[in-house]
């Protein structure tokens, strides 16, 4: 990072934690009458839903930082042999400097903060796309806790 001048992101889907991002976070099988049009079966319908959500995560690319600089939590995880550093980031300078790309779609970058769950939910997808996301790229559990809804 120092000495390229840039940051690393990593693609969704190659996150270390197998349920980070994962599309079956949301649920897709409350598919609204309107979407299936009278004809499209539901089931085919889910799995649409499931592939697109499985696409967009692989066209997701994420930059994973922590707000608190002395996390054990973190740095037990993140530096195996136990020596490191740790360097603060501007994050609205970090905001100016990224691209504001995704897949192929122009968004601008987001900072979602990550909320720990003892239980992870799986909401409604047709809420709102916004809530969805956040949900999908900005949940996780609790370490030590493996409840599942």
């Amino acid at each position: 990072m120092i000495g390229n001048q840039n940051l690393q992101f990593t693609n969704a889907s190659q996150m270390n934690d197998p349920f980070d991002c994962h599309p079956k976070l949301i649920d897709y099988s409350n598919a609204p009458d309107i979407k299936l049009q009278g004809w499209i079966p539901k089931e085919w319908w889910v799995e649409k839903e499931e592939n697109d959500a499985l696409n967009l995560r692989n066209d997701t690319w994420l930059r994973s930082l922590s707000k608190i600089n002395d996390s054990l939590l973190m740095w037990s995880h993140y530096c195996y042999n136990h020596k490191g550093i740790c360097i603060g980031l501007d994050v609205d300078k970090v905001m100016e400097a990224v691209t504001p790309m995704f897949g192929t779609l122009y968004l601008e970058p987001l900072v979602i903060d990550v909320q720990y769950q003892d239980i992870i939910e799986r909401p409604n997808a047709y809420n709102s796309a916004n809530d969805r996301c956040s949900y999908q790229w900005g949940q996780k559990q609790r370490i030590g806790n493996m409840n599942r809804k």
